[in-house]
């Protein structure tokens, strides 16, 4: 092999590694971020559950039981849509459920 070649070689192994490591992480290419859907539990006591991501958006329903294990399927910003054991969904803070 020439000079020239093992000098491409590191290259070819580096994109090679960046894009193996882009399929890892979720659809937003963000590798800080885990992939979607993700399992996690809720961190307060009361945990208001949102039609949307907002709170200007009302009040769905109010889970009453800290540790409660959800299922996290989406992210907009700082908020969450979550799905819990009875398959009702909604929207809550970005800081509400924690990882597992």
């Amino acid at each position: 092999m020439s000079a020239a070649g093992l000098q491409i070689v590191p290259v070819i192994l580096c994109c090679l590694w960046g894009a193996a490591a882009s399929n890892t992480y979720g659809k937003s290419g963000n590798a800080t971020q885990p992939m979607l859907p993700r399992f996690g539990s809720l961190k307060q006591q009361k945990t208001n559950v949102r039609v949307r991501s907002g709170t200007q958006y009302p009040i769905r329903w109010i889970y009453q039981r800290q540790g409660l294990s959800v299922e996290i399927i989406a992210e907009f910003g700082n908020w969450r849509r979550i799905r819990g054991s009875d398959n009702s969904d909604g929207w809550v803070h970005a800081a509400v459920p924690s990882a597992l």
